[in-house]
Formats: C-alpha cells, structure tokens, sequence
C-alpha cells in the first residue's frame, strides 16, 4: 500500500510539471491536435474539410460567410457590391492597400485570375462556378479595385460560392513567376507556400506530422482593425491520429484544442467537470450516411435503399454512439432548404415490407467500406458495427471493409464501391453548394454513382435563379422529398460538435463550416 501510494503521488507530480511545462513558453503560439486528412494545401483542390480549414487561415475570399445571418454574406476582400434585378450581373469594389505576403499588392486582376484558375483547373471540391460564368468572357476589370462578373443565368446565392475556400483569391504576379511546365498552375509550390493575403502565411508542412503557419506581417486587417487579426505569432496544426491520445495531450497543455474526440470522451469530462478542460458545442456542416451505388444490384432497386432507409434505429445511434443530431436529407440545418419535420424514420415493419416487394426479399450480402479515425464523435466501425446488426433484422448481410480515407475518396469519385458510409460537409457553405456536391445527377458524388434524376436536375436549376427565399425553400423541399423515397442515400445524422479546448483558450467563433473557422481570432487568457 505504501509503495502503491507512492508511486500514485509521483505519478501526480509528474503530471503536475507536464502541465507546467507544456504551457510554459508558449503565450505566442495555438497548436489544433487532429488527425490529418491533408492532401494538398492549394485552395481549389481541397478534399477534406481539414485542409480547407487550414487554407482559410491563410488566404481571403471577397466574401465571408456570416454565421449569425447566414443568408447575408459579410464584406472582405470586397467592401461592397451591386448586383441587377435578375441576379447576371454582379460589381464587386475592392478594399484598397490590401497586401499578398509577397509585399504586392491585391488588385482586381488577381481576382479574375484566381477564379479562372479555379474554373479552368475543374477539380472535383471546386464550387460549381463553372455552371454561372464563363472564364474567358465573364470578367470586366473596369479598374484596380473594381470587377465585374457577367452571368450565364442569373444566381441569387452567387456570393455563396464566392465566399468559399475555393474561390481564395491569390497573388498572380508571384505565382505565374514560379509556374513550370510540371506545375502549370503551380499546385506543387502551393502545397509547401503561400501565396494569399490573410491573416496567416504557411512556414513548412511537415507531411504526417504537423503544419505551421505564422503570422502574416503584411495582413491588411492589422491596419483595417478587422477582427482576423491574431495576437499570437504561430499556429500549428499537429497530426495526432487517435482521439485518446488528444485527450492525455491536451490534458497535459501539449495541444490547446480539438474537435475530433469521441462521444464517450466528451461524455466523461462532462461528468467529471475536468478542471483544466472545457467544452463548446455548436452545430456543424458534416453528417454521415450511407452512400448505396445503384450500379451496383440490389441496390439498383428503390424498395431495397427505402428498406434499408426504414432499418436502422437512429435514435439509438444518436443518443448512445454519436455526438450528433437527426438528419434525413442533402441539406444541414440551418441553410435554406431544410426545417424540423422528419422525412423518414425507424420502422422495422416497413422496413421489412420494402424488403417483401423488392427483388431480393430473402435478403442478401453486401460489403460496406468505411474510414478510419472516428466521425461525428464515434469511430467508423462502431457505427458500422451497429448499422450491421440493425441490417440483419431485414435479411441484408453487411460485410465490411476500412481504408485509409484517400483510398476512399478514390472508390468514391470512380464509383468502384457497393455502399461506403462516409462523412460529408461543405466546402462552400450554401445550399446550392450542397445540391451540387451530393444530388445533382452530374454532382461531384453522384456523377460515377449510377443515380440521377431529372427532376432533381431541374428543381435545382430552378432554385439557384429563384430570389425569393420562400419559393426557393419550397423547391429544396421537393428534392428533399424526393431523395427521402429514390435517392441513394440513407442520411443518418450532423454533427453536434465539441469544441474542446483548455481552459485558458478563448474566442471561439462557433461557426458550423468548419472550412471556414478562424483561427485568428483564438487567444490565451489564463
């Protein structure tokens, strides 16, 4: 007993000078621990909302999504705008003096030249700007701080796809100094350098291990006095893959926030008021479902995805494994297009009758691919796990499978899969953002997928042109409707997510697209 007391109370002293020492020194920098889905660091490629996030910090769009009002876009880049009664034709006037960490200075041609880059580069995550301009013939620079963009169709939430992660305005004069025959639009360069005007400049992305950024001397803010500006000098996001190993982390002051642990582990500081830990919850722009490719049989069959939709016991996924709320459409709460009612729900019964009138009632056997790490607050096989046996109950034999997340991305966007449950968010927080990246027939998930559907195509078409809010909600209603009973998705959950952080950190903006969370305005205040 006394050596058990002992080693207990070094045990306690140790942990004591960790803290100590893990905070020591260290007033002038923020380090994130997360498990890095990080591909590329240049703003139009993007896949994961991870590294958009990072790219946010150190790049400015003309626009900025605004968290309280989200159908009002915020000036930046731009200070204000004019657009024509029927939404074709849209002015934007630049702040003046704005600088790119290169010391040049932000003019209305890097504008046009950074948003063709984008259209013209037609990666899969770019927001759908190619469908509304065209990039040899839709740009005016009328001047050094004045652009004006002349639309195919009109399209009331253009600012949307503006304000994004893609749309990052960058440093042309710089860049097209650097570009080479192997990196025509010097993608490579970007992945280890910055070339943006935002409030942070990349120093060294050490793959698998950690991004550094540093405070950006020339940020225009500093003298605007807008809100981006940071008081501390480094932020680092360091790759920390499994969500136990955050915890003792930021327990011991080596990280200073996270967003990735799990729901039990939340669930447990809650209980036990952890003194040098606190937590922020607020809605987030990612859910999870299951993706079914009717290319694939059975799942070319309505009845066997309605099946499968009815079969799983959602609030039991919600209230014991998830960090979560109800979801059961393409839309997140709160964006236009989406309210409180629920669409569809448990109902084993009809589950199982769905099964009945489909071509396989006997059921049958396939295989699910998942992810690593965890998502929503659980880890995939957890979830897939539960969803297994949920499955069973109607006769469907679900197998799975885990990849790494870019093997994923590789079966998603070549649809060589039969089912994956996956994460999905935004990486332009709008609903037409949404519609185009997951229920247009040629949307980015779909197009390789096997399902389209005219009517969706065209009740889209018609709520981009459509300026008045209630008609609109009633069109993303329908496709809503719609995918409840035909689409390929089995919607199952968003993100009630936990900001966790230590005590001393404050600031946090809540803003449910994570891609465009500031990390700027973070600061220690012990």
């Amino acid at each position: 007993m006394i050596l058990k007391g002992l080693v207990v109370m070094i045990v306690s002293v140790m942990l004591s000078v960790s803290l100590s020492i893990a905070s020591e020194g260290r007033e002038n920098e923020l380090i994130k621990g997360e498990n890095h889905h990080i591909r590329t660091l240049d703003p139009i490629k993007p896949i994961s909302v991870q590294a958009a996030a990072l790219i946010h910090q150190m790049y400015d769009s003309l626009v900025s999504y605004n968290k309280d009002n989200p159908a009002k876009p915020l000036p930046n880049l731009a200070q204000r705008w004019d657009v024509n009664s029927d939404s074709t034709e849209w002015t934007f006037y630049l702040r003046k003096g704005v600088k790119f960490t290169s010391g040049n200075e932000l003019t209305a041609k890097d504008v046009v030249y950074s948003i063709t880059r984008g259209i013209k580069g037609d990666f899969p995550v770019y927001p759908p700007l190619k469908n509304y301009i065209d990039p040899d013939t839709g740009f005016t620079v009328v001047n050094d701080y004045t652009v004006k963009m002349n639309l195919k169709v009109g399209y009331a939430g253009f600012l949307f796809l503006l304000g994004s992660v893609g749309a990052s305005v960058l440093d042309k004069v710089a860049l097209e100094k650097i570009t080479t025959d192997d990196d025509p639009i010097g993608s490579l360069h970007l992945n280890d350098n910055s070339l943006g005007s935002g409030p942070f400049l990349l120093k060294k992305w050490e793959r698998e291990e950690r991004v550094t950024m540093v405070k950006n001397p020339n940020y225009w803010g500093i003298k605007a006095g807008y809100h981006r500006v940071p008081i501390y000098q480094t932020f680092i996001s360091l790759n920390v893959k499994e969500p136990t190993v955050q915890k003792m982390m930021l327990e011991r002051g080596d990280i200073d926030f996270t967003i990735e642990l799990t729901k039990d582990i939340v669930d447990d500081y809650a209980r036990k008021q952890e003194k040098d830990v606190k937590i922020i919850k607020y809605n987030r722009y990612v859910g999870t479902s299951i993706l079914m490719n009717p290319k694939h049989p059975p799942f070319a069959d309505p009845s066997v995805r309605n099946a499968v939709r009815h079969a799983i016991d959602y609030d039991t996924i919600i209230k014991e494994l998830l960090s979560a709320v109800r979801m059961d459409r393409p839309i997140f709460k709160p964006m236009v297009g989406t309210d409180d009612s629920i669409l569809y729900n448990y109902d084993l019964a009809k589950a199982k009758s769905y099964m009945a009138a489909s071509k396989f009632p006997n059921g049958f056997d396939f295989t699910i691919f998942i992810g690593t790490g965890i998502g929503l607050g659980a880890d995939w096989e957890t979830l897939a796990l539960k969803l297994q046996s949920d499955l069973s109950k109607i006769g469907i034999n679900m197998k799975i499978e885990q990849y790494e997340w870019s093997v994923m991305d590789e079966k998603l966007f070549s649809g060589s899969y039969n089912a994956q449950l996956n994460w999905f968010g935004t990486l332009w927080a709008e609903t037409e953002g949404i519609i185009s990246l997951a229920a247009r027939s040629e949307g980015i998930i779909l197009k390789d997928n096997g399902y389209s559907n005219a009517e969706v195509d065209r009740l889209a078409d018609l709520a981009v042109q459509e300026s008045d809010t209630g008609k609109r909600f009633e069109l993303l209603m329908k496709i809503n409707r719609i995918f409840a009973k035909n689409g390929p998705n089995a919607f199952i959950a968003q993100e009630l997510s936990n900001f966790v952080c230590r005590k001393d950190i404050h600031g946090f903006d809540g803003n449910p697209d994570s891609a465009l969370q500031d990390y700027a305005v973070l600061y220690r205040r012990r």
